[in-house]
């Protein structure tokens, strides 16, 4: 999956409201440590942050902007997503995601830094491949910019262009077992 750009530091469209919330999640950053491929495993739900009132003009029906998200990590270099509008409760998140798949394949080629790709859906369609900063939050904390309290053990991932540009930021929660 490839993103549109979310906002970028000086984005004019965005104003001042992105390139706070950019500064402010920086800085919580210093109280996070990258992570590990083990770090990754099991269940996380996606936390809804970030002032969606200033993303005029996103596809609202692609995946990273449905308000339910879920990933499964498998240990083994594997990871399922599940992305739905709808409500779900945990058992048929469960279900759906026991049911499908492993759809694309993690990678770490140093220490907090990912890449995801995406298997094709046929043979004439290429792999789409993303690469990823991933920190874990070593305490609470909060990012009033982005309206959102991030808690210890939350993952932070920030997706990245080939030349660092930051292009997506998302918040996961590990789901209880």
């Amino acid at each position: 999956m490839i993103y549109p750009p979310l906002f970028a530091v000086g984005d004019n469209k965005t104003g001042n409201v992105a390139e706070k919330a950019a500064l402010e999640l920086n800085t919580s950053l210093k109280y996070s440590r990258l992570c590990e491929e083990d770090d990754l495993y099991g269940l996380w739900k996606v936390v809804r942050w970030i002032p969606y009132f200033e993303l005029k003009g996103k596809d609202w029906e692609k995946p990273p902007f449905l308000k339910h998200q879920w990933f499964e990590f498998n240990g083994k270099g594997g990871m399922k997503s599940l992305s739905s509008n709808m409500k779900l409760q945990l058992d048929d998140v469960r279900k759906k995601l026991f049911d499908a798949a492993f759809d694309a394949k993690i990678s770490f080629k140093s220490k907090g830094f990912m890449t995801i790709k995406y298997r094709a859906a046929d043979k004439q369609t290429r792999n789409e491949q993303e690469r990823w900063r991933c920190s874990i939050a070593e305490k609470d904390m909060n990012v009033p910019a982005l309206d959102v309290a991030i808690k210890k053990g939350d993952i932070i991932m920030t997706l990245l262009a080939e030349d660092n540009t930051i292009l997506y930021f998302r918040l996961m929660r590990r789901v209880d077992e």
